[in-house]
């Protein structure tokens, strides 16, 4: 069996689109391209009876380090006094041959991810000032 892993740094371009009228609580969808940067890996093989373990850098003339790709998904966000909770599920499909080693173009390794994201946002510190303009007092 072959395993190889690989380290990315992925920058996102998502379009966001909310289903729903609250604006405190609903139903998201999230739509955009990627691109994302392999740092680092790992490339581990075991055959009958023999393992290798390689470098990442030794595999760096096979395996491009820059992909990129679409990415798309939905959300929901449960908003209350203190905070928000958001729960979001994405996929990411990979649209670069990351596989530089076969010059026929017979195989091709293409990224496919999918995200399971669970988040809490809170507010630090509330600035008085913009409330009592709020409010009215003006002060």
């Amino acid at each position: 069996s072959m395993q190889f892993k690989m380290d990315f740094v992925q920058f996102n371009f998502l379009s966001l689109f909310k289903l729903n009228k609250k604006k405190e609580n609903g139903i998201f969808v999230k739509f955009g391209p990627y691109v994302a940067y392999s740092f680092a890996g790992d490339y581990y093989e075991k055959g009958t009876g023999n393992s290798l373990t390689f470098n990442y850098d030794s595999l760096a003339s096979s395996y491009k380090k820059l992909d990129y790709g679409i990415r798309g998904g939905v959300s929901y966000k449960f908003a209350f006094s203190s905070g928000s909770l958001q729960l979001e599920v994405l996929y990411a499909q990979g649209l670069f041959n990351m596989l530089e080693r076969d010059p026929a173009n017979i195989f091709q390794t293409m990224n496919q991810s999918l995200f399971i994201n669970l988040a809490y946002t809170f507010t630090i510190s509330r600035n008085k000032k913009k409330e009592k303009v709020k409010n009215g007092d003006g002060k």
